[in-house]
């Protein structure tokens, strides 16, 4: 019998639910549909196997163009976009003074320590224009929201969780200029996953989902207590206890770290971006046979190492001059405010931490992030992706969800709020592709029966006259000629 553990496809198009300027409530919509960017992109990215992942300069800018369809057959665009960098590096850190305290909040244990670059990956780091503070606190929510099978959309998926330190841990250094304007915004992850769910209930002889036992994950992870162990694996640290009868993986249980920052300045920019082929804006869908979602064609938007941007299904953008002066650059005609960026990627996690659970079917959307997003992240780290990829794959579905707010979003009526209003004049700064002969909004199917249409479809049908005039008089005289050799003979 075949188990469904994915319960609500939805169709599209989707009903978006607004993020107003305070909420990040982006996280738990996602999109069903990835829209079509363009892209520049340069430089090796390294893969994590010296400790770093790095996706490189990586320049991408969505179209201010409605309808798929019309997004689709775009073979060239020049004109106002807002430009993302979204170069993300994510490093393997180094977490001491580890510990699991379970009264700080409601919603589960709290994960507290210190976290650092290690010393034998600073050069690595630097070499990736990453520059990082000795040394940071962090406090994030224990992994714990999707340890009973009943809480993940498929057995096997991880129980990991994304938390958003308070403070700037670190920075790269920027592609996109605007130093000083406030115009940008710079966040630091840490990715946290459980790799085993054998944790004892809070209390085995109340209710079902009573929680997790937090004195037995303090027992387990807490560095005061001698014997806590760690292995390092490419960009992410595992944490884990043992003994001479168990190896870490034999005994399952540890928590993995890595430790990320994205860049994400956004800026109006003027560009160029073409593309030779029909673009292609993938969907993710769910497979019977494994009892999965399936986000191939989405990792091959995503990824950059995918293949070509005509396999990709993206447009090419030209490359510029990204650290020109501010002052050179023209925000009046863009659509995507650089608030929206700082809003959206922001992490809430409610009365805790800043955490997120990534692959969390029934938690509250306030604490989880939707399968388009989490999903995501989770295929592009089990096919062998990279973390920094996986968070910029996760950062851009974020990003999308708002850019959609702008497709889709309609306020009717007189009682607007003023950010309804303004969010309403910046979408009508999309531009008008002309879609001959149909009507529509200016900002959704264009411009109808224009005046060039007009004066080809009447020199069109006066064309069409003349020809059939002809081949009349041609076919009456035939048959004035064919009469007249009847008579001859």
């Amino acid at each position: 019998m075949l188990k469904c553990y994915f319960s609500a496809l939805v169709s599209y198009p989707v009903t978006i639910s607004m993020a107003m300027p305070d909420s990040t409530a982006k996280w738990g919509v996602g999109v069903r549909q990835y829209p079509s960017f363009a892209e520049y992109h340069k430089g090796v990215a390294a893969d994590g196997t010296s400790g770093v992942s790095d996706t490189g300069i990586t320049m991408r800018a969505f179209l201010p163009i409605t309808g798929q369809e019309n997004r689709t057959f775009i073979h060239r665009y020049e004109g106002m976009s807002r430009v993302f960098d979204t170069r993300v590096v994510c490093v393997r850190p180094n977490i001491t003074d580890l510990k699991v305290n379970g009264s700080y909040s409601s919603s589960g244990p709290i994960l507290s320590g210190n976290i650092a670059i290690p010393s034998d990956l600073e050069e690595t780091a630097a070499a990736s224009h990453l520059y990082v503070y000795d040394r940071s606190k962090f406090s994030c929510h224990f992994p714990t929201a999707v340890w009973r099978e009943s809480s993940r959309y498929h057995p096997s998926d991880w129980t990991m969780t994304i938390c958003q330190f308070t403070n700037l841990a670190g920075y790269i250094q920027p592609s996109l200029s605007g130093e000083g304007n406030g115009k940008y915004v710079q966040r630091s992850y840490l990715l946290t996953n459980l790799s085993d769910r054998s944790i004892p209930e809070s209390n085995p002889n109340s209710l079902p989902n009573s929680g997790p036992d937090a004195s037995y994950l303090g027992q387990m992870f807490n560095d005061s207590i001698p014997g806590l162990m760690r292995r390092n694996s490419n960009d992410w640290v595992d944490l884990y206890r043992t003994n001479d009868d168990h190896t870490p993986e034999e005994l399952g249980t540890r928590l993995s770290f890595s430790l990320c920052f994205t860049a994400f300045r956004a800026v109006p920019f003027n560009i160029s971006a073409s593309s030779l082929v029909p673009l292609k804006e993938p969907r993710y869908w769910y497979d019977p046979e494994s009892g999965r979602l399936n986000f191939d064609d989405v990792k091959r938007q995503m990824l950059t190492s995918s293949g070509s941007f005509q396999d990709r299904g993206v447009l090419s953008m030209a490359p510029d001059d990204w650290s020109k002066p501010w002052e050179e650059w023209d925000d009046e005609s863009s659509y995507f405010d650089y608030t929206d960026v700082d809003n959206v990627l922001k992490v809430d996690g409610g009365s805790g931490p800043d955490t997120l659970n990534l692959v969390n079917s029934i938690s509250s959307s306030s604490v989880r992030a939707d399968v388009s997003i989490g999903g995501l992240v989770l295929d592009i780290l089990r096919s062998n992706g990279t973390t920094a990829e996986a968070v910029q794959s996760m950062l851009m579905v974020a990003l999308e969800s708002r850019y959609q707010d702008y497709l889709f979003s309609e306020f009717k009526g007189n009682n607007k709020t003023s950010y309804q209003t303004n969010f309403t004049a910046m979408r009508a700064k999309f531009i008008a592709v002309q879609s001959p002969a149909r009507q529509g909004h200016r900002a959704d199917l264009a411009a109808g029966a224009t005046l060039s249409y007009v004066i080809i479809m009447v020199t069109v049908f006066f064309h069409s006259l003349m020809v059939s005039i002809i081949i009349a008089w041609y076919l009456k005289g035939m048959s004035f000629l064919s009469s007249f050799k009847q008579e001859l003979k």
